[in-house]
């Protein structure tokens, strides 16, 4: 039997984040763990929440060339679990997204896209650089850095301030613009509840929730779930101007530029504004809507429509992704497979001996 990409991928993401959750998620095809698991390559911890490499996984990888210690502690603290757990996630979730994610410091280079964990940035500058910070990772495409915050139920917020001057330093965002979203393993209205939630604090905590770092970050900001359709919008965010560009294409000879910062087009016939709401920027919508007297027209994709109608009024009407993908010539990397067989630098394939394998 000889390994896939695929395959050989999650051994190393499973030896990179130290371990992989068991939580059901699109990102880590069930069919290729089982083998794996199956191959004796990986084992389920004794709390039954991770993934973990066997001794015989550690020597198969470095029989393919990649040199990783062996992670001999087991992780007690709940705090460590769940951080390690949300880091490998979203590891998962830009890996499937095709960047490069074994890359353990920021550079200027713009060929390829790549993520670094804030761990790693960290290790490398000895403490100097993310300390007490909530930041997990930064994702660089072209000249964009998106900032990816892990947002749950039970999280208060976060320092923004803090965070905003600790990932513009130079030694991080190599010259990019900041990009931050806000995602999480649920879907996209749970998410966005436990962006927009209210939360209960005393005087002396100065933190700001999640929903008020809108107005902190001086960055474009968007709301998105780590699957299939998150991916597929993180590609359109990535566009240049893409709230422009979509509020052209659809209008057409109908655009007129916005007279409001909040806004992104205005209706040449009917002289009513629109807002391209695919980040689900749902301050930004809120605060357009108080200063129009009408319910402007919000352009969004049907994945998305039920969030945006929670919190705001005005008309939403969908777009189909997969048209704005045809339109602008965007590839769909959800449908890109990786199984062809792994092959090492010197063209060598490499094989799982049948002694390890167990019985089905």
């Amino acid at each position: 039997m000889l390994f896939t990409r695929a395959e050989m991928e999650i051994l190393r993401l499973c030896a990179w984040c130290m371990e992989l959750p068991t939580r059901k998620t699109e990102n880590l095809r069930a069919e290729t763990v089982d083998e794996l698991v199956w191959c004796g390559l990986l084992r389920v911890s004794r709390n039954k929440l991770s993934y973990r490499l066997t001794p015989y996984g550690y020597e198969t990888l470095q029989k393919a060339g990649f040199e990783y210690s062996m992670d001999n502690a087991y992780r007690t603290d709940e705090h460590i679990v769940v951080r390690r757990h949300q880091g490998a996630e979203m590891a998962l979730f830009f890996n499937r997204f095709g960047a490069d994610v074994f890359v353990d410091t920021p550079r200027a280079e713009r060929r390829k896209d790549f993520y670094v964990s804030a761990y790693s940035i960290r290790s490398a500058s000895k403490g100097a650089l993310l300390n007490n910070t909530q930041m997990i990772g930064f994702y660089y495409s072209g000249e964009t850095m998106f900032v990816p915050y892990y947002v749950t139920k039970d999280d208060l917020g976060i320092y923004a301030n803090v965070e905003q001057r600790n990932f513009n330093m130079q030694q991080v965002i190599c010259g990019r613009k900041p990009f931050v979203v806000y995602t999480g393993a649920n879907s996209l209205i749970e998410i966005a509840e436990n962006v927009m939630t209210e939360r209960c604090r005393n005087k002396k905590q100065t933190y700001n929730t999640y929903a008020e770092a809108f107005e902190k970050f001086e960055c474009p900001i968007a709301i998105i779930p780590m699957n299939e359709n998150g991916i597929r919008t993180m590609e359109v965010l990535k566009l240049k101007d893409y709230r422009t560009q979509i509020a052209k294409a659809v209008l057409g000879e109908d655009y007129l530029p916005p007279k409001s910062e909040h806004t992104d087009a205005i209706s040449k016939s009917t002289g009513e504004n629109y807002i391209v709401g695919i980040d689900c920027n749902i301050p930004r919508m809120k605060k357009a809507m108080e200063l129009d007297t009408r319910a402007p027209n919000i352009i969004a994709f049907d994945y998305q429509v039920n969030t945006i109608n929670k919190y705001c009024w005005g008309d939403v009407h969908e777009i189909d992704i997969a048209e704005v993908e045809r339109v602008f010539r965007l590839r769909r990397k959800t449908e890109m497979k990786n199984d062809k067989a792994f092959q090492t630098k010197d063209g060598n394939y490499v094989q799982v001996p049948t002694e390890h394998m167990k019985t089905r």
